[in-house]
């Protein structure tokens, strides 16, 4: 969580980065978070935005105080490099 007084000055984005690039040198295959609050769209287009998908929702899994019950979303990212091989020839 990003306190609210520095919302918005990119450090939300320097914390995910470091950690992404953290868990890639010791060798993590991938990062998964277990609940990322589905209302939370700041947190869930800066997730996006750094390669991470939504796998799943759980239904009303967490109770906003505003909203009610709202899901829970699972999030993930690979952060092995996948190897395609080689490039193929060019086609004449």
């Amino acid at each position: 969580m990003v306190d609210h007084a520095v919302r918005g000055t990119g450090a939300g984005r320097a914390l995910v980065e470091d950690m992404i690039d953290w868990a890639g040198r010791q060798g993590y295959a991938a990062i998964q978070f277990n609940a990322v609050v589905d209302t939370n769209a700041g947190a869930v287009h800066l997730y996006e935005s750094l390669g991470f998908v939504t796998l799943g929702v759980a239904p009303g899994a967490f109770r906003h105080p505003q909203l009610g019950d709202v899901g829970l979303r699972i999030m993930w990212r690979e952060l092995r490099r996948v190897e395609t091989g080689p490039d193929p020839e060019p086609r004449a």
